[in-house]
């Protein structure tokens, strides 16, 4: 079984050649325009790396959750304004 970029499998962010990377903060650096995050707390759910083209709805559909649960998990993310690289929660 193979990794699916963007996730987070224990310490380590999956990068676009499928092979885990030693440094996530590192990586999420280089993938994001904005300043590293920490990643978000994120107990019983998954680490998920915003990728080009992700909306909520379509992270909802694919995790098969709602957008509400995603926003409740992640209190202060804007919809409207994600961010290639940005880790969120989904629950």
């Amino acid at each position: 079984m193979g990794f699916e970029e963007g996730y987070l499998y224990g310490d380590e962010i999956v990068g676009a050649d499928d092979t885990p990377t030693s440094e996530p903060g590192a990586q999420a650096q280089e993938a994001a325009p904005f300043t590293a995050q920490q990643a978000p707390s994120c107990p019983g759910g998954t680490i998920y790396v915003i990728r080009a083209g992700d909306t909520l709805f379509r992270l909802a559909q694919r995790f098969n959750t709602t957008v509400d649960a995603i926003l409740r998990a992640n209190p202060g993310l804007d919809p409207n304004r994600l961010v290639i690289g940005q880790q969120i929660c989904i629950p």
